[in-house]
């Protein structure tokens, strides 16, 4: 097929997503879905995907008008092709109002999806009491061991350390307010401590921080931030666990430090990256999106590599320290409110589903050994995300939030 008709066919794809196509486009358009083959049929869909606003991402009624079509178009071919054995087609589709997903399933489980089968009904019968996705919420310890629960405070100041007013903007947001110098220039001449404030948020909670310097860091669920109200020395050093996002403030004469668990540091100037330093994962993965990074193990072995944007250092159990180019997409989904996985296996996903959701999940025989490549948005209740395992043969007991994986 020449790049002249390729260019034709997705143009008309293009028109018939927009519902801007004319009858006899249309009857051209599905002349040719009959003649490609799944993969090609795949790539023109994600193109359209991949050009959408997020609103019309999420737009499910509209994509299974798409959908719909394509299927019947296939339908009236007999089915050629067998699409229940092609597992690396994406899946599209709606599981609730608003919810558009893209998975590696089955064009089948589309349609699977529609018809009131005997798997979903049990699953909806099982989940009368659905657990709803995590919210802003965030807990503050003070210097002297005060604890504020942020999301039941009003908006406004709420706090003062030293210099500092603390100032709940809004649901989810915290500012530190330096009343000296946002920058601590004139701070380092009049504090000769660093009084130290811990945000930490539970699993089901997110939250964002401002701090002093003017550098904000967006926490994931179950992570946590010790930090300086005020920074009085010669470096911003913070302490994080769990997952992290920075975009620090630019200061050449003071730098950002990161300092992971005692297990590994980040130096910065002034750059955005995300840590992920959850201790039930593999590795703490640092990922550069712009700017300079250095990334160092442990004390015992201190390797030490510095990043250029694009790139993901990897910290293992043993201090051992690699570099490679990543998808800084995926790696930051969860800050733009997606879930993202890349040929993730079963367990990676529940990892993320058990922080999100503040489930526990139990695994029992035999799991299967498929790899899953979609992005949910984090909004999706519960159990929008089991009806599509459901689909693809990963099964589950509900027993309040305990998630038992069956084989």
């Amino acid at each position: 097929m020449n790049d002249n008709i390729k260019q034709k066919i997705k143009l008309l794809f293009q028109r018939y997503a927009a519902d801007e196509i004319s009858v006899e486009e249309e009857k051209e358009l599905f002349s040719w879905i009959r003649k490609l083959d799944d993969d090609e049929i795949n790539s023109y869909l994600q193109e359209i995907l991949e050009a959408q606003k997020p609103e019309e991402v999420y737009d499910s009624q509209r994509w299974n008008y798409i959908l719909k079509g394509i299927f019947a178009s296939v339908a009236k071919d007999n089915f050629k092709r067998d699409f229940r054995s092609k597992r690396k087609i994406l899946l599209w589709t709606k599981v609730a109002a608003a919810v558009l997903i893209l998975f590696s399933f089955s064009f089948t489980a589309y349609w699977l999806l529609k018809q009131p089968t005997p798997a979903l009904a049990d699953i909806s019968e099982r989940y009368k009491n659905d657990i709803p996705p995590g919210t802003d919420k965030a807990r503050l310890m003070l210097v002297d061991g005060t604890i504020l629960l942020l999301d039941t405070l009003q908006i406004g100041n709420i706090a003062k350390q030293e210099h500092t007013d603390i100032v709940k903007l809004e649901e989810g947001k915290l500012l530190y307010n330096d009343s000296i110098s946002t920058m601590g220039s004139q701070s380092i001449n009049t504090q000769t401590t660093e009084p130290l404030n811990t945000l930490t948020t539970p699993r089901g909670g997110q939250y964002q921080l401002t701090l002093a310097d003017g550098t904000t860091v967006w926490l994931n669920a179950a992570s946590s931030i010790t930090f300086p109200t005020v920074f009085a020395g010669k470096e911003r050093r913070v302490t994080i666990q769990g997952e992290c996002y920075f975009e620090v403030a630019k200061n050449e004469e003071i730098p950002f430090i990161v300092n992971i668990h005692n297990k590994a540091e980040v130096k910065v100037l002034g750059t955005h990256f995300n840590i992920n330093a959850y201790k039930d994962e593999d590795a703490i993965k640092t990922t550069l999106l712009e700017g300079r990074v250095n990334v160092s193990s442990s004390p015992s072995l201190f390797v030490s590599r510095s990043l250029s944007p694009g790139e993901q250092a990897s910290i293992n159990k043993d201090g051992e320290l690699s570099v490679a180019k990543v998808d800084i997409a995926e790696a930051v989904a969860w800050q733009k409110g997606l879930f993202s996985f890349s040929k993730a296996d079963i367990k990676t996903i529940m990892r993320q589903l058990e922080r999100w959701y503040d489930i526990e999940v139990i695994y029992k025989g035999k799991l299967t050994t498929d790899s899953f490549t979609g992005k949910i948005p984090r909004s999706a209740n519960l159990s929008e995300l089991l009806r599509i395992l459901e689909i693809s043969e990963v099964h589950f007991r509900i027993e309040g939030r305990t998630i038992t994986v069956l084989p």
